[in-house]
């Protein structure tokens, strides 16, 4: 019994799956209906013309009628041909003196079969067979009887077309030339059809997604297993694309209007202060350089995970000790855990390395781990592992905090997205972070996942293959 995967492979086998074989097949097949047409309409009129050597059929049928002869011995040629008559009635029997125009059987010849036809047969030196208008005339087969020479032949009825054939053979050269034009008009026609009807399909297709027709997609060509079927499902792919980057970059263009619209209002409310209130000026000042602070992180934070979002650009590759670029990223994060009072844990594998580019990497891990001391509560703890297992690279940041609602859990890497609870604490981060850690490992063609921990606590965790593809 064949397999799913051995139907798939046969199938591409079938040359009509594929454009060139469609166009291919269907020319090469009117051209050599062509040739057959005119072959064969030349045997036919070449049948008419003259003698051609009898085929086996009818050499076999000659020899049946000399083996009833020998088989009824007693029996005269007269009356064996008579009941060889009798018995087929498609045909005719003739019985013929040899070397003279006298007729045996049947009482007369009939007038389809003309006696300088047979004659021609009789001076042959072989089986012969000569096509007639509306029979075919072979033999002959010589027997003697009593001192007599005689010579049988045998008629078959066939269908009247010889008429026809002559009409084709004769007709004008112009008017063979429009025949052929009426044979081949309807395959070439289909053929270009085939073609032409699905390009115009795709033409449309583009014209829809150049005038901002982003879910527009090709359906019924899709469903093709030809060149046509692939270039309408890259089409839709590449449509896909598309529409995803541009509800990405409206919808980033749409957060990053709003997060900024926060710090710039609090600016212009602490310069209008400090306006209104020279003597408090120096608090005021103290708050612009703050949201400048944040403003200027939010820039650097939003134009990073542009960067990241161009595939095309290539990573700075190098070969990076793991643990030690992980105990560096949590040695800077110690300032931050301090003032929350928070223990920072490590268990890293010390011999892990991986080719990878350490800018993008360390910042992913470092925004995992600022993230994670972020929202844990005061004395609480960190914990970061580094293992290899079944040939893939495990990070696993934990914290213990409240962790993250189910139905958010998958939308934390999200930019610009902040679940309510990070909100009610004030955090004053951008959203940004995580978003930019899931590009930067996706880019090393990793996977980033969290999972909340029972009874509290967020892991976020990093599978990163061993040795990195181009």
């Amino acid at each position: 019994m064949l397999s799913f995967t051995s139907l798939i492979n046969v199938s591409k086998l079938n040359p009509f799956n594929y454009l060139f074989g469609r166009i291919f097949l269907g020319f090469w097949g009117a051209v050599v209906a062509l040739i057959w047409l005119a072959l064969f309409i030349s045997y036919q009129i070449s049948q008419m013309e003259g003698l051609t050597p009898a085929d086996p059929y009818h050499i076999n049928q000659l020899n049946n009628v000399r083996k009833q002869l020998n088989r009824n011995p007693q029996l005269s040629a007269v009356e064996t041909i008579k009941k060889l008559q009798n018995k087929h009635k498609r045909r005719i029997f003739i019985l013929k003196k040899q070397n003279s125009r006298q007729i045996i059987l049947p009482n007369s010849l009939p007038e389809d079969i003309p006696m300088k036809k047979l004659m021609l047969l009789a001076i042959a030196n072989s089986k012969q067979q000569i096509q007639l208008d509306k029979y075919i005339l072979t033999g002959p087969v010589k027997i003697i009887e009593t001192g007599e020479e005689y010579e049988i032949f045998i008629a078959y009825r066939v269908k009247s077309r010889n008429e026809f054939y002559k009409l084709l053979w004769r007709m004008p050269d112009w008017l063979k030339l429009v025949l052929a034009a009426i044979v081949t008009i309807l395959p070439c026609w289909i053929i270009a059809r085939n073609i032409s009807v699905p390009i115009s399909q795709l033409r449309n297709s583009s014209h829809a997604l150049a005038q901002g027709h982003y879910n527009h997609r090709i359906d019924v060509i899709a469903k093709r297993h030809d060149e046509l079927g692939d270039l309408a499902r890259d089409f839709n792919y590449m449509a896909g694309k598309i529409e995803n980057q541009f509800e990405l970059h409206k919808r980033l263009l749409g957060d990053v209007s709003h997060e900024l619209r926060t710090p710039l209002t609090r600016l212009e409310l602490s310069l209008a202060l400090a306006i209104k209130n020279p003597q408090d000026c120096d608090k005021q000042l103290n708050r612009i350089e703050t949201e400048i602070h944040k403003l200027d992180e939010m820039i650097g934070n939003v134009l990073r995970l542009a960067r990241l979002e161009n595939e095309d650009m290539a990573l700075d590759l190098t070969q990076i000790n793991l643990a030690k670029t992980i105990s560096s990223v949590i040695q800077a994060a110690e300032v931050e855990a301090e003032q929350k009072h928070i223990q920072l844990h490590k268990q890293l594998q010390s011999d892990i390395t991986v080719n990878a580019d350490i800018i993008l990497l360390t910042t992913a891990i470092e925004n995992i781990v600022r993230n994670a001391i972020k929202y844990s509560p005061a004395y609480g703890e960190v914990t970061t592992t580094l293992e290899l297992k079944d040939g893939l690279i495990h990070i696993n940041i934990t914290d213990t905090g409240n962790g993250v609602g189910e139905n958010e859990i998958n939308k934390i890497f999200t930019p610009f997205y902040r679940v309510a609870k990070a909100r009610e604490r004030h955090s004053g981060g951008t959203g940004l972070g995580l978003a930019i850690a899931q590009k930067a490992i996706h880019r090393h063609q990793g996977q980033l996942s969290a999972s909340n921990l029972t009874p509290k606590g967020l892991k976020v965790s990093i599978v990163l293959p061993h040795s990195l593809k181009g």
